[in-house]
This record gives structure tokens, C-alpha cells and sequence, in this order.
């Protein structure tokens, strides 16, 4: 044994380019096999953006994936050719040992890959190294929900509720110019009136007008202070309409090896796709387009589990 360690360390004095050369084309194939990994999940998150762009006739997310593709097996068929010519420097019955030793690992871990992988995925799920790179869902006056490392190659967007009330409120009075109808005035005060509506909801985990206290729109407006009185001569209205809406942060979750990997929606999506639902419900259509209602307050709040709770309050 000590014999052959001479002999090595011998060959290396006498030859040190031919062993760096190997050590360095070995490294390279190592971050080469990281790399495409990386770019990899970066690009698979992000594919249905990178999709909408078209080299030539081509998309470029489908491109780039085929290209990454086409390394890694370059890569991968290297270190398999490294990993032949090194057994080929050896003797006969060492070369022999470790093909055989090899193959029993190989069929081993084919043979317990769940025994063998999971605790790896669990360390990697749970471990405090995903919250290096914290991103945060601001979300008005509520807590933060805070996003781990695992999403930060994703096609994450940042939500500001405050922002996205204001959204949803220009997209309503779109609503209602186009059908002839006046425009709606923004009212803080109903607005919060709805928020604490919202986050009474995140928060206890229902999704109804009525609280669990049984307290409807105008009860809890009462419960405030606010009124909301109109009379016409003829006639008169008292009370708050209501319209409510759950959404979602994300459309679906992809998961590769245990993570997941979330398709997110921007704020102009979830804008968007919950004015266009209130307005595909005949009901909630019919708030938005009354004539008497001449202001609104829109509360948002977002739940742990990534659902957008959403109430619009009529006066």
C-alpha cells in the first residue's frame, strides 16, 4: 500500500500537467452539471413567460430548456468517460471490485431511493438555509407571510394589498363607464369597514358575509359608526351591499423533487380576474352596475395558505 502511494505521488512529480489537466477538466464538468441545474429551474419556472417570446418561430422557453438539456447529457456522457478511463488505470482486480461494488450501489439505491432520498428532501425542505433569501407579501396592516428560498427562482410578485384595493376599484369604474353608469368615489372609511372583513376571514378561516358573530355588511358598518342613508323623496335606502371574493396568489404548484415551484399571479391578474368573476355572477354585477350606489370601499387581506380574501362595500 505504501508502495503504490509512492508510486503515485512519484507519477504526479514527474507529471503534474497531465494531473491537473484532469483534475481541472473534472471540476469543470462538476460546474458545468451545477449550472445547467441551476439555469434549469430557473428557466422550467418561469416557462410560461419565456414561452410568449418567440425566437423566430420558436419559443423561447422550450428553446433554452432543449439547450440545457443538450449540455447536461454532454456533461453527464464526460464524467461518465472520466469515470471509464479511470477504471481503466487500474489494476485488473481493482478495476474489477469497483465496477462490481458500483453496480451494488447502483442497484441499491434503484432498490431504496425512498429510504435513501427522502431524508435528503426533508433536511433541504426544512432547513433553515431556505430562509437566507426571505421574500415578503405585504399585506396592509396584517402580518407578513414570508417566502423561503425555494421560491426564489419562481415567477414571484410581490403583492401590496393597499395597491391592489386601488386596482380593483379603477377596473370596477371601468366596469361601470362602459355601461353608462357614473363612476364610484373611493371611501376609506367603508374601506376599512371591509378590510377588518377580510382579515376576520384570513383569520378565523370562513368565507361569508355574516361573520361567526352573525353580523352581516350593515350591522358590522354599524358596529363602526358608519351609515349609510339615501333618501329619494319616494323612497329611501338604508344599509351596505356587499360583494366578496376568494382568490389565489398562484394558479398551480409544480412540484420537482419535492419542491415547489408555484405558478404566481401579479397583482394586475388578481385584479383583474376578480372584478371579471364578480362581473360573471349576476348577482355581483348587479352591485357593481347600480345607479344609486355613488361611492365603494374595497379591504384585501391575504391568508398563510396564499388565498386572497377580497370584500367591496357599497354606500
Amino acid at each position: 500500500m505504501i508502495k503504490k502511494i509512492k508510486y503515485w505521488l512519484n507519477k504526479y512529480k514527474h507529471q503534474p500537467y497531465d494531473y491537473s489537466r484532469r483534475l481541472g477538466y473534472d471540476i469543470k464538468i462538476l460546474i458545468g452539471l451545477v449550472f445547467c441545474y441551476v439555469f434549469f429551474m430557473i428557466i422550467y419556472s418561469n416557462l410560461k413567460k419565456l414561452n410568449e417570446i418567440y425566437l423566430w418561430v420558436f419559443p423561447l422557453g422550450g428553446t433554452l430548456l432543449i439547450i440545457i438539456g443538450v449540455l447536461f447529457i454532454a456533461y453527464i456522457l464526460g464524467l461518465i468517460g472520466e469515470l471509464v478511463n479511470w477504471l481503466k488505470r487500474q489494476r485488473r482486480w481493482i478495476r474489477y471490485t469497483l465496477i462490481i461494488i458500483l453496480f451494488f450501489l447502483i442497484f441499491q439505491i434503484y432498490q431504496d431511493k425512498e429510504t435513501i432520498f427522502n431524508p435528503i428532501t426533508n433536511i433541504y425542505n426544512n432547513s433553515s438555509i431556505m430562509n437566507i433569501f426571505p421574500l415578503n407579501i405585504t399585506n396592509g396592516n396584517a402580518q407578513n407571510n414570508t417566502k423561503t428560498f425555494k421560491e426564489v427562482f419562481s415567477n414571484y410578485h410581490e403583492i401590496n394589498t393597499f395597491e391592489l384595493e386601488k386596482e380593483i376599484h379603477y377596473l370596477v369604474n371601468q366596469e361601470r363607464i362602459n355601461n353608462g353608469l357614473k363612476a364610484l368615489s373611493y371611501d376609506e372609511k367603508l374601506s376599512d369597514i371591509a378590510r377588518d372583513h377580510s382579515v376576520d376571514m384570513t383569520t378565523n378561516n370562513f368565507f361569508s358575509h355574516d361573520n361567526l358573530r352573525g353580523q352581516g355588511p350593515t350591522d358590522r358598518a354599524s358596529a363602526k359608526g358608519y351609515r349609510c342613508h339615501k333618501n329619494y323623496g319616494n323612497y329611501y335606502i338604508e344599509g351596505i351591499a356587499e360583494n366578496i371574493y376568494q382568490n389565489n396568489l398562484y394558479n398551480s404548484i409544480t412540484y420537482i423533487n419535492s419542491i415547489p415551484i408555484h405558478d404566481w399571479n401579479n397583482q394586475s391578474e388578481i385584479a383583474e380576474s376578480t372584478v371579471q368573476g364578480w362581473m360573471s355572477s349576476s348577482g355581483h354585477r348587479q352591485n357593481i352596475l347600480t345607479p344609486t350606489y355613488d361611492s365603494e370601499g374595497i379591504g384585501i387581506a391575504i391568508s398563510s395558505d396564499d388565498k386572497v380574501y377580497i370584500t367591496q362595500d357599497f354606500c
